[in-house]
């Protein structure tokens, strides 16, 4: 699918157990639509490659040269919900081995968690430059909810996705936006730790869908107990989102019945 700017949108368990109610339906209480952003709603992977490319050209790693970025990286890093992930998965791919560092270190430093803060202001410079591409079978979704008063919340677990969504007259969009600021700000653990997860679902997972392309985005859902995980197989992921717990997988956004998913929560992946 070619992704294409839509028009503009009208104007945690380490912290506290999900909580599970009774003698409600549940095709009535799913109110909550959480959509992991990157990927899923947004097309970043032009930018992403951007970055990667000028990564691969600096000697941060002491002059070790890297391979360029290619096709089987793009495939590798998309499933990735983390810069960390992200950029584990790339140096494994060249046999590159660095310390694991702190997730608060800043870039500058070899570690895993230093090159992807490197990563991220690359990343970061590029979403400056170049707006973000829309999946429009997504955003065309997003809107249906909406009219069906579904309250919808965009998550990413890397900082700066609210002004991202800005930035691309997207924010509007969105009744509410979790990203990597808002889990520093209130000391929220990262992935697999689904803090920021069970906190999108304002403590109430079993009203709540969650949309993702990301197995480990899938598997972090289930352990938050959000009632219907719905995976979006762009990736050719189907196995792996269902074995992560994902109770549907579907190929486009143009196959899902919110209707259908809201009368089915908790069915076996399929």
């Amino acid at each position: 699918m070619e992704p294409q700017p839509p028009p503009p949108a009208p104007g945690s368990p380490s912290k506290a157990s999900p909580r599970h109610t009774s003698g409600r339906t549940r095709a009535a209480a799913l109110r909550l639509l959480l959509v992991d952003l990157d990927g899923t709603l947004l097309d970043l992977e032009p930018l992403r490659r951007a970055a990667w490319e000028r990564f691969t050209a600096e000697p941060g790693l002491g002059g070790i040269p890297l391979a360029p970025y290619s096709d089987t990286d793009a495939l590798r890093t998309a499933r990735a919900a983390t810069d960390a992930s992200a950029m584990r998965l790339f140096l494994e791919g060249r046999g590159v081995v660095v310390p694991e560092g702190s997730p608060s270190e800043g870039p500058g430093r070899a570690t895993l968690y230093g090159l992807a803060a490197r990563w991220r202001t690359l990343f970061h410079d590029e979403t400056l430059r170049t707006p973000a591409g829309v999946f429009r079978d997504v955003y065309a979704l997003l809107r249906e909810a909406r009219m069906r008063g579904m309250h919808l919340v965009g998550l990413d677990f890397e900082p700066g996705a609210v002004r991202l969504l800005e930035r691309n007259r997207l924010a509007d969009l969105f009744d509410r936006v979790l990203d990597g600021d808002h889990a520093v700000l209130h000391g929220f653990l990262p992935l697999p730790v689904p803090d920021l997860i069970f906190e999108a679902a304002e403590g109430d997972p079993e009203e709540a869908l969650l949309l993702t392309t990301r197995p480990e985005t899938a598997r972090a859902a289930a352990q938050a107990a959000i009632a219907f995980v719905l995976g979006l197989d762009r990736h050719a992921d189907r196995e792996a989102l269902a074995g992560a717990g994902a109770h549907r997988v579907v190929r486009t956004a143009n196959d899902v019945d919110l209707a259908e998913c809201a009368g089915r929560p908790g069915s076996p992946p399929s």
